[in-house]
């Protein structure tokens, strides 16, 4: 049972208590128009009298009172709560993942983002469609040639050329072939850029790119943190833009209760929250199903993102393929450098 069928029956469980849940009840009069029989000097004293009543603290507060719940009722709420709390926080797996049909409304207020569901929408599904992230990468030859093949198609394609050219005018990719040789070298790279300079939407792809064209892109697959949702959306769909796609074939995204995955995990580039790959951690210790990890943002030190820094640090020794690469606009290399021992 999903997330919202739960919400449901914890709505149905209050109901049907018809109980005082603790709730202030506030109450404003409103003045409104002078009885009718009223005259001449009256009418002037009413409204007065009524301007004065405005004034005052006309607000009614009803004390919340007490009430008892059986046993089962408790267990049963109780129940509920838990099982919200953990499909709300988990990650969306294909079982419980919503079709990409699903008629969704999504609007965004800054950070916070609320979800509407079509009520003929089918109930048994949750937003989005989730990407698979408990498979290891494995080396596929026919795959590796297949997206060498349709990545020098793209490349040849007008519409790729032209965004291609307004990509080089970027100041990333002055120091394109140095990011990658450092990243083949080493498996943590502090890359510390100044904000426009194209490093969130243009390493994540340098990366794919490089690999793919030299015939790993099977074993391929770029996580890129952001730490907030609006970001982790908008930058994927920025990507997919440049990539000349749309959301869901090389690039998506994966937010609380919200994913467009892309086709497949091999290949591919994923924009997401960092609560998202520290969910990832419960199926996946070791993250063997990514081979590049980009946190960005990451001099806003924030308690999930210093989490997920220590999480890495912690199974880069088991993990010598894995790459960590870390991007500011404003950082302390030499602090970061020192913590993953550098």
């Amino acid at each position: 049972m999903n997330l919202f069928n739960r919400i449901i029956q914890l709505e149905a469980c209050f109901k049907k208590l018809r109980v005082n849940l603790g709730l202030p009840i506030v109450s404003m009069s409103s003045r409104g128009k002078h009885p009718p029989h009223l005259k001449g000097r009256d009418i002037g004293l009413w409204y007065a009298k009524q301007k004065k009543l405005d004034g005052a603290n006309i607000v009614n507060i009803i004390e919340p009172s007490a009430f008892n719940i059986d046993q089962k009722t408790t267990e049963r709420i109780v129940e509920v709560l838990k099982d919200v709390e953990r499909l709300g926080g988990a990650p969306l797996d294909g079982k419980s993942a919503a079709p990409k049909s699903l008629n969704v409304k999504r609007r965004l207020d800054g950070d916070m983002d609320s979800v509407v569901i079509d009520p003929i929408a089918d109930e048994e599904c949750l937003i989005g469609c989730a990407p698979d992230n408990s498979t290891e990468l494995q080396r596929n030859e026919t795959l590796d040639k297949k997206l060498q093949l349709e990545m020098i198609e793209k490349v040849q394609a007008p519409s790729y050329a032209s965004m291609n050219s307004k990509r080089k005018n970027l100041p990333t990719f002055a120091k394109k072939q140095e990011i990658l040789k450092l990243v083949d070298e080493n498996q943590v790279v502090v890359v510390s850029g100044e904000t426009g300079c194209g490093k969130t939407t243009q390493l994540p792809q340098y990366l794919l790119e490089h690999a793919v064209l030299r015939g790993r892109g099977s074993t391929t697959r770029v996580v890129v943190t952001q730490p907030r949702r609006i970001s982790a959306i908008s930058v994927a769909e920025r990507v997919a833009a440049e990539r000349g796609q749309r959301l869901g074939e090389d690039v998506g995204y994966q937010i609380r209760l919200e994913a467009v995955a892309p086709r497949r995990s091999q290949g591919s580039i994923l924009f997401c929250t960092t609560g998202i790959v520290l969910q990832w951690f419960h199926s996946d210790p070791l993250l063997k199903s990514v081979s590049h990890v980009v946190v960005d943002e990451v001099h806003e030190r924030e308690m999930l993102g210093d989490f997920l820094l220590a999480m890495l640090k912690r199974i880069l020794p088991q993990r010598p393929d894995l790459r960590v690469i870390l991007m500011s606009a404003t950082l302390n290399s030499v602090k970061f450098s020192q913590f993953f021992g550098e």
